[in-house]
């Protein structure tokens, strides 16, 4: 299977995206261009593992 994409300076995301390219079965995954990996939400707003907004 292709590896994930991978950004710089986005440690802890790229290896939860590495984890779910790894294991979650490709009948699951929907379209997401960006790949975000949110950390939290709080209304519209959105953080990432590294904590930006």
């Amino acid at each position: 299977m292709p590896s994930s994409i991978q950004f710089p300076h986005e440690e802890r995301s790229n290896a939860v995206r590495q984890t779910i390219a790894d294991q979650e079965p490709a009948a699951l995954r929907t379209f997401t261009p960006s790949l975000g990996v949110l950390a939290r939400s709080a209304g519209v707003y959105h953080w990432t593992a590294e904590g930006r907004k």
